[in-house]
């Protein structure tokens, strides 16, 4: 018993970031890799190479129990109107009630740069090589790779790469 308890405790640090964290990927300049998205209407599928919105994008993988994903998401919605030139795709492995729930807690369907689905092949946590979460790739308006963060970020650091 005490042993699982330490190896959920365990899981749970490692896979829940806290620390701000850029990270040198080599995918840096490349476009944007073929994640398929169930959406949150869970019928719509999506690709996310096929995103051309001529805007920044970020995709952000997160999971609805992560205290750290949440925070994040308190904070974007909070400055979403200085991110408004920002497309953002929240992606996660969970499930679709899980999913469900995250979605109707922020209120998300009010942010019209705000879209939201479920990775179901973990298509980006086998591209970015990382199983921790909050992430967000952070890809210029030619839909190029950036900068990969691996934790809760402030605002003002999103916006200094995903705008210059």
């Amino acid at each position: 018993m005490k042993l699982s308890a330490i190896l959920l405790i365990s899981v749970l640090a490692i896979g829940c970031q806290s620390k701000k964290l850029p990270l040198k990927t080599g995918l840096e300049g490349k476009p944007m890799p073929m994640i398929d998205l169930l959406l949150i209407d869970s019928t719509t599928h999506l690709n996310i190479n096929s995103i051309k919105s001529g805007k920044p994008v970020i995709l952000f993988a997160f999971e609805p129990w992560c205290p750290y994903c949440k925070a994040q998401t308190k904070s974007i919605i909070a400055k979403i109107e200085s991110l408004k030139g920002i497309d953002f795709y929240f992606l996660t492995n969970s499930t679709y009630p899980g999913l469900k729930e995250f979605y109707n807690r922020f209120e998300l369907q009010k942010y019209h740069n705000i879209k939201a689905g479920i990775d179901y092949n973990y298509s980006f946590a086998r591209y970015f090589k990382t199983s921790q979460v909050p992430v967000m790739a952070i890809y210029d308006s030619n839909n190029n790779l950036k900068q990969l963060l691996v934790g809760k970020n402030y605002i003002s650091t999103i916006k200094d790469v995903a705008f210059n």
